[in-house]
């Protein structure tokens, strides 16, 4: 009896979540586009501080936003102020390597700020959308161990799981090579063994 009553209560949890499960992606979209027109609604303060932590302590990053996650019960970021900061640096340094490389030129720099941004996107919707299939697809364990079954997963919050790395592969493989960039454009081996490290670990930290 006690067994039953715990799989009714486990399974009416469950279907209490699913009946109080997250906006789809398009309509989370909508919403983060709506808040993006109205900045005092964003908290920047919080977004830059989680931005740093991602960069010198990920891990304690990924604690914190486990709970928010707790505390809001929804897994996807509800705020576009962290994406809004994470376009804006990229875009700085896309205009710092421009300058450096072609100089004055605002054709060039523009070109780097939209390609940047494009990849950024690009690459978080493939990478979003192939977890997010995956995952429901897959991952049965979940039902398990965790009240949130794997068909809830949020196509949002896979796409802030790549945010999140990819602040992590920005300032390993963009940021901290910018001062050595005299040697990076140089056609010695050193340059090109250099390179293919930054982008051995960019790619590691993304993973990570």
């Amino acid at each position: 009896t006690e067994e039953c009553y715990h799989g009714t209560t486990r399974g009416a949890r469950v279907m209490h979540l699913r009946s109080a499960a997250a906006p789809t992606a398009w309509e989370h979209v909508r919403s983060l586009v709506r808040r993006v027109m109205h900045w005092s609604h964003m908290d920047f303060e919080a977004a830059a501080s989680l931005l740093f932590l991602f960069i010198v302590r990920p891990k304690l990053a990924y604690q914190r936003s486990l709970r928010r996650r707790d505390a809001t019960q929804r897994p996807a970021r509800d705020d576009p102020a962290f994406l809004v900061l994470l376009l804006a640096c990229i875009s700085v340094t896309s205009i710092a390597y421009a300058l450096a490389l072609a100089g004055f030129d605002v054709l060039v720099a523009l070109r780097a700020i939209l390609t940047s941004i494009a990849l950024l996107v690009g690459t978080g919707v493939a990478a979003a959308t192939m977890t997010w299939t995956v995952t429901r697809r897959y991952v049965t364990a979940m039902q398990r161990t965790s009240p949130f079954v794997a068909s809830d997963i949020d196509w949002m919050y896979c796409f802030d799981v790549h945010c999140n790395a990819s602040v992590c592969a920005w300032g390993v493989g963009f940021v901290a090579p910018f001062p050595l960039l005299p040697l990076v454009v140089s056609e010695r081996f050193v340059a090109t063994l250099l390179c293919n490290v930054v982008a051995l670990l960019a790619a590691l930290f993304y993973l990570y």
